[in-house]
């Protein structure tokens, strides 16, 4: 495929698949509005939606010329509605924006930039800012593949890439002809389906990086992603799907998927979840991990590992403070990949033993890193106690419980400042 010609002025465009998210639509387009740089389109696909919602998109789309509606008569899913956006788009880069998501000031100039300076770039992709309620209670979440905004070949990638520093889809500008190519995002995938052709498009061609947080991502429990996690079963029966297209994979992609250690970001049981035969999960482990001389060390210096260790030490004072009395209880809420980095950086900074990691979901296991498991349910809590609330897809859930069940339990949030309580 041939690159952008030299006299051929690069454009960007944005499609935003939308489903009755009319209260937040307003903000994901005038963010794009915003920047500096002006995308050349804004495709909204409307997926079916109420009304009032439906109204909202037709408001954006008579106030501003950029803005074209494109309406689905019944709800047909947002990998639909994004393929939909993107078969309708004429721009040269596609930035795939959730109706509840934002972009970032300077975050197109950015892409565009780098994207100059690498004609023949595929895909583009930078930190990525994640929030509750407001963009500034956030936290920034950053790869760190580089100092300056820089091209990574498909194997400098593999080397930076691991369970803690994804390429995530809301930060990232995928060339529209190279998407298209692929036949777009597969439905086969659903939540997963953007993290997968992104990721495949990197490991082939390689990627530009941009140092800076270019989106901000809403952390609601109830989005089209997390509720599809939520469903174990069906997102059980996606990670089967996701295995065997790996498998099935140019062998360079595929083993640069297995090397990267991205894989993790299932969990260190990922093979075991999607019920692979011997065969397959002898191809999607690294060889460190068959043969056992893996280390499963988790980076605390960039990424998520990062993020959850610069909460922790924000408050590290005011934490022992409140744990030095022998009654204390110091608890998880969560156990999942989440927990486990969370866990490695509380005891890398030393701080009380946890006493309990608590689940919202039936105790299957006894213990979890070794420290005792308990059902939030049965669980008993108090003003001396600290709960930590160990999840990004999750924290708002959580969050909610802990005020219903234990509302004068300080809590520790990681990603939505304004859901943490704590003691003064």
């Amino acid at each position: 495929m041939k690159g952008i010609s030299p006299d051929h002025d690069m454009t960007i465009g944005v499609v935003i698949p939308h489903y009755n998210q009319g209260e937040y639509l307003g903000e994901a387009v005038q963010s794009a509005l915003n920047q500096n740089l002006s995308p050349s389109e804004i495709i909204i696909v409307d997926d079916g939606s109420a009304k009032k919602h439906l109204q909202a998109a037709h408001k954006l789309e008579s106030d501003h010329s950029v803005v074209r509606l494109i309406e689905h008569k019944s709800n047909k899913g947002a990998i639909a509605a994004q393929n939909t956006g993107l078969l309708a788009a004429r721009s040269d880069f596609i930035l795939f924006r959730a109706a509840d998501d934002i972009s970032l000031p300077d975050s197109f100039e950015a892409a565009y930039a780098i994207l100059c300076r690498n004609p023949d770039a595929h895909i583009c992709c930078g930190d990525t800012t994640y929030f509750g309620e407001s963009v500034e209670e956030g936290r920034t979440e950053q790869l760190r593949f580089s100092e300056r905004p820089s091209y990574l070949s498909p194997d400098e990638l593999t080397a930076r890439l691991g369970a803690e520093t994804l390429i995530h889809g809301a930060s990232t500008f995928v060339r529209r002809q190279t998407i298209t190519e692929m036949g777009g995002l597969s439905k086969e995938f659903l939540w997963y389906a953007d993290w997968f052709a992104f990721h495949s498009i990197a490991f082939k061609y390689g990627i530009c990086y941009c140092p800076i947080p270019l989106s901000g991502f809403r952390l609601r429990s109830s989005s089209y992603g997390n509720s599809g996690i939520a469903n174990k079963s069906r997102n059980t029966k996606i990670l089967k799907n996701l295995q065997r297209a790996i498998e099935k994979s140019d062998p360079l992609i595929a083993d640069r998927f297995r090397a990267s250690g991205v894989l993790e970001m299932f969990g260190r049981d990922f093979t075991a979840k999607v019920g692979s035969s011997a065969r397959a999960q002898n191809f999607l482990m690294p060889e460190k991990e068959r043969n056992g001389t893996a280390t499963n060390k988790i980076d605390l210096s960039r990424g998520m590992g990062e993020s959850i260790f610069q909460a922790l030490s924000s408050h590290i004072k005011l934490m022992r403070s409140h744990l030095a009395p022998s009654a204390s209880k110091c608890m998880v809420f969560g156990a999942g990949r989440h927990s486990e980095i969370l866990i490695t950086a509380w005891r890398r900074l030393n701080l009380p033993e946890i006493d309990a990691v608590l689940l919202s979901s039936p105790v299957e296991r006894k213990s979890f890193l070794g420290i005792p498991t308990q059902s939030i349910e049965e669980t008993k809590a108090g003003p001396n106690d600290l709960i930590i609330l160990s999840s990004k897809s999750f924290e708002e859930e959580m969050a909610n419980i802990c005020t219903e069940r234990f509302p004068q339990t300080p809590r520790l949030a990681v990603w939505a400042s304004e859901r943490t309580f704590l003691p003064r």
